[in-house]
């Protein structure tokens, strides 16, 4: 009970403060998206413009750790493969880069390969989940030491007691389960603080130096919103098994691998007419000249009032929506107004923070995905042209 009211606390801070954040951190992300188009590779100024860029995407991506710990179930779910997650993770440049800082840690990667590793679930929660877990370990490791690190299919005929059921569950039910385990020969846990290790905001890390102590609260949050589970066991001084156990999906089919880096080429547009709507002037700053240098007519509107009356004049083939505009009409609410008159006019909503249930009838009435802030220069890029593309 106490977990879950911190839980509900953080999360209600959060989302006050999310969309409001995310407004802010738009400019630190994309303005320099837009400056970098027409700088040279040798430019002087082009390394402090990717700084700045980057120092904001991982403000972001702390908003976005705050927000998981109060989410209620995933709202982005497709069948994925926690093999490809996790070497698209052991790739990473954030990996590299910290496996350079412990050079004296080995690891050890085991793959499952005769079932896959299927699961259904957030392809961005599950990856930063894995993250969290191979980070953690690694660094509690003082000199040398080994990692393991395996993904393995495991049925249940029978419950299988939980060790320390810091989730409330005492035992994990019977199932086919994809079991991600990270093993360390680590500092290890003291009895006492395993169930802390959880909690929001907690770190044995040095200040300032790793981590925001929201690492294992996002694992925590993530595997409950996967309808997981957690097996974690310690020994002080010896190291640290934890073991998160997800429902497989052994007959999903895996879409393609999303595309990296796209060259802008191959997302500029052709002069398509495109309406912005939002409440911030900044925001509507930015997709003007991201839209305008990407190759199409844009036009911005304050607000779904004013929106409304410029579909009354003039006609357009893509209407950019933010879902929460104040006052007046929000996004939700123009929308169903626009389509009652237009059902053809294609919407691609964008929110920095709405609620699960908001962001699902957004979805449902655009029939498509939703752009979130802070975005970059190719998100939205390729969602503005995947959406005119429909048909």
């Amino acid at each position: 009970l106490h977990h879950a009211i911190k839980m509900e606390t953080v999360g209600r801070v959060a989302a006050g403060v999310a969309h409001d954040l995310n407004n802010i951190l738009s400019g630190i992300v994309t303005y320099p998206d837009y400056i970098l188009l027409d700088l040279d590779k040798d430019d002087p100024m082009r390394e402090s413009l990717e700084t700045i860029k980057t120092s904001g995407m991982r403000a972001a991506t702390i908003v976005d750790d705050l927000l998981t710990l109060s989410r209620r179930g995933v709202a982005v779910t497709e069948p994925l493969d926690l093999n490809q997650l996790l070497r698209s993770y052991l790739d990473s440049p954030e990996h590299l880069q910290l496996m350079a800082s412990f050079e004296s840690v080995s690891l050890t990667v085991e793959y499952e390969s005769g079932k896959g590793g299927a699961v259904v679930g957030s392809p961005v929660h599950l990856a930063k989940t894995l993250m969290n877990l191979v980070a953690n370990a690694v660094e509690s490791i003082q000199g040398e030491g080994k990692v393991g690190i395996s993904i393995r299919f495991k049925p249940l005929s029978d419950p299988e007691p939980i060790a320390n059921p810091v989730q409330g569950h005492r035992v994990i039910p019977p199932g086919d389960y994809m079991v991600f385990t990270v093993s360390d020969t680590g500092i290890g846990i003291a009895p006492k603080d395993l169930e802390s290790v959880f909690e929001p905001f907690y770190t044995r890390k040095q200040m300032g130096r790793s981590g925001t102590g929201l690492g294992m609260a996002v694992v925590l949050g993530t595997v409950n919103d996967h309808k997981g589970f957690i097996q974690m066991t310690s020994t002080p001084g010896e190291g640290t098994r934890i073991s998160l156990y997800f429902p497989a999906a052994l007959d999903a089919s895996f879409r393609e691998a999303s595309p990296g880096s796209e060259r802008i080429e191959a997302l500029l547009g052709n002069n398509e007419k495109i309406l912005v709507v939002d409440d911030e002037p900044v925001q509507l700053n930015i997709a003007e000249k991201l839209l305008t240098r990407l190759g199409y007519s844009v036009h911005c509107c304050p607000s779904g009032e004013a929106c409304l009356e410029f579909l009354g004049k003039y006609p357009v083939d893509l209407v950019i929506l933010d879902i929460i505009m104040e006052p007046g009409m929000d996004g939700v609410s123009t929308c169903k107004k626009i389509l009652a008159d237009r059902p053809y006019l294609k919407v691609l909503f964008v929110t920095g923070y709405s609620e699960a249930d908001t962001l699902e009838k957004a979805r449902q009435l655009s029939g498509g995905s939703c752009l979130f802030k802070p975005y970059a220069l190719e998100d939205m890029g390729r969602m503005v042209r995947d959406r005119l593309a429909v048909r």
